[in-house]
């Protein structure tokens, strides 16, 4: 079994607890729900026309990944790579998709071929991709979700696929049964449970997002062990047991962007004399700059969600630097030297007032609405 291979299993194992935290926010929700007068619910059915165009944006985004990949792989002159880069990145807000998820899904996957052929081109990517082949080599851009490309295809476990479509199946229960929460806590509620409820509901749609980015590079995760490929852990139990901002943005959440933005952004900065919380701040802006490029379409008053995503991640930048240069100094106080439980609540409570910065441009293009249409969820009435 290889390295990455291992580590994978270990951290889908951390996440292993993920259903029975979508459980335990389905309890809370249904005990505010009991305090109040609702009386009540209806099962709804997934969106077919939803999925059919999402489906669709992922087939284009990973299409134009693929012609991207190939102008690269020839060797074509920068200045006509240039021009294909940015027709990938234009290409989202000129196509007539009816919902704003399906349009995000195509500009996410678009920068995200646009910034593999950055990363190609400095000869940061590893160098094991140049030898891997053509269809290796347009697969790795292809599907936003990175294989081992030290690894030949022939090393992936048989059963791998198995445990990728298993994992895949297991994130759209969890998601199912937070979208549920959430409706049961949409409602306006008596003056007593008011608060409590709110506070439910951001971590419902915190664990929405996070869930449903997790079934879109688990599908792709699968597909890649479908053809013989091992993908790389995208995810370590983000929202379970991050201990720190450092711990949650290094090495838990969104593996992919944090690799491509060390090896394109960080390490290069760093190697030029840049202090290591600038090129770190740098680094976020960036990634705050990609958010507010993929989440600023369909929206219907731009100047009201433009700006959002940016300071969102602009404000972990001094986050990370601060705690470590705090633990450095001061070391681990109490209790959270001898807790891990004790550190993650800790960085839950820090995260969430922050969370609805990057909500504001998914709720009011109707991408977050329309996360909840792509499973089955309870739909609670007030009489």
């Amino acid at each position: 079994m290889t390295l990455d291979h291992s580590a994978r299993i270990t951290a889908e194992a951390g996440d292993g607890s993920l259903n029975r935290a979508a459980t335990l926010l389905v309890s809370i929700a249904v005990a505010i729900v009991a305090c109040s007068d609702m009386s009540t619910s209806t099962l709804l059915p997934p969106n077919a026309g939803v999925w059919l165009e999402v489906a669709c944006a992922f087939g284009l985004g990973s299409i134009s990944n693929v012609v991207l990949s190939m102008i690269v792989w020839r060797e074509w002159p920068r200045s006509a790579v240039g021009a294909a880069c940015v027709a990938s990145l234009c290409a989202p807000y000129l196509l007539p998709f009816r919902y704003g998820i399906a349009a995000s899904a195509v500009a996410l996957l678009n920068f995200i071929g646009v910034w593999k052929a950055s990363d190609v081109l400095a000869g940061t990517a590893p160098a094991a991709l140049s030898r891997s082949g053509r269809v290796a080599f347009a697969v790795h851009f292809a599907s936003p979700v990175e294989y081992v490309v030290e690894q030949s295809v022939a090393s992936a476990s048989s059963g791998l696929w198995r445990t990728e479509l298993s994992s895949l199946l297991q994130v759209y229960a969890a998601l199912a049964l937070t979208a549920s929460a959430h409706a049961a806590l949409s409602p306006p509620a008596d003056p007593a449970p008011a608060a409590l409820r709110e506070a439910v509901r951001l971590y419902c749609e915190v664990w929405t997002i996070y869930l449903f980015l997790r079934l879109f590079t688990g599908a792709f995760g699968t597909m890649l062990a479908c053809g013989g490929f091992v993908p790389r852990t995208m995810w370590r139990a983000p929202l379970l047991a991050s201990t720190s901002a450092a711990d949650f943005w290094g090495r838990r959440w969104n593996l992919l962007i944090h690799g491509l933005f060390r090896r394109t952004v960080f390490r290069p900065l760093t190697e030029r004399g840049v202090p290591g919380w600038g090129a770190g701040a740098i680094a976020f802006a960036l990634s705050g700059a990609f958010h507010e490029y993929a989440f600023a379409l369909q929206q219907p008053a731009q100047r009201a969600s433009f700006g959002r995503c940016l300071a969102f991640f602009l404000a972990q930048a001094p986050a990370v630097s601060a705690e470590k240069r705090l633990r450095r100094l001061l070391g681990v106080p109490p209790p959270f030297d001898r807790s891990s439980a004790a550190c993650t609540l800790a960085w839950t409570l820090l995260l969430m007032p922050f969370a609805p910065l990057f909500l504001h441009p998914l709720k009011t293009s109707g991408t977050f609405a329309t996360i909840l249409e792509l499973v089955p969820r309870l739909a609670v009435a007030v009489p």
